[in-house]
């Protein structure tokens, strides 16, 4: 009471009862809740756990997706050799991926989907989105150092995923060309947009489905000298 009075006075342009009316108002409309004492969920979880850890192996550039309570995740995995001791076996680059059926709770074990040894490799961007779900259907995109864009789905969830395709390829295509594109998929349609080089032209292309990823089609986006990646 001393300290309201206080203000009370020292404000001096309201009436006092007024003004402790209001802030009587105000505790009535705002209930001041005691914070509950919440214990932190360890959601962390491993999803590379079955790797060596004796090899040289990275997993990197991971790719995430979820549709209702599956949750999709791929990424590369490279083995190197530094050029001295034993020389690990090929294949070199594995295209890697696991799902989750009950939102992120529990892994299944992780699936290679695709490998390549050394002299071919595997690309997969880092700033980019290779992976797009779109219900019970999941669309991978990757590329190889042939300059072949590659192309894997699912169509059950990521029980399992049919062989890979290959949609695109020439030797102008950007050795990075399907490591730095992006998918996105909608309603039955799929689009992955990529970057390759003609006549000393930065081209941006976008190949299409509407049927799932039963058939895909390619449209030229944009064509410039200055053109670099596809975002």
């Amino acid at each position: 009471g001393v300290v309201m009075k206080y203000y009370c006075s020292s404000l001096g342009l309201f009436n006092r009862n007024t003004f402790i009316i209001s802030i009587l108002s105000l505790f009535i409309s705002f209930p001041i809740f005691s914070a509950p004492n919440l214990t932190p969920s360890n959601w962390v979880k491993n999803i590379s756990k079955d790797t060596d850890p004796t090899q040289n192996v990275t997993d990197s550039n991971p790719r995430i997706a979820t549709f209702g309570n599956y949750v999709h995740i791929a990424w590369l995995g490279t083995e190197y050799w530094s050029g001295s001791g034993e020389k690990p076996a090929e294949p070199w680059y594995k295209l890697k991926y696991c799902r989750s059926t009950d939102g992120g709770k529990t892994f299944e074990p992780v699936k290679i989907l695709l490998t390549a040894t050394d002299a071919v490799r595997l690309y997969w961007g880092d700033n980019y989105n290779q992976l797009a779900v779109d219900g019970q259907y999941v669309h991978i995109f990757i590329n190889d150092g042939n300059r072949v864009i590659k192309y894997l789905r699912s169509t059950n969830n990521g029980e399992s995923f049919d062989e890979a395709k290959s949609l695109a390829t020439g030797i102008g295509l950007s050795a990075y060309a399907g490591g730095g594109g992006y998918a996105v998929a909608s309603s039955g349609n799929v689009a992955f947009a990529y970057e390759w080089n003609e006549s000393g032209n930065q081209v941006v292309v976008c190949l299409y489905s509407t049927n799932n990823g039963g058939t895909f089609n390619s449209t030229v986006i944009a064509t410039n000298k200055h053109v670099w990646g596809a975002y």
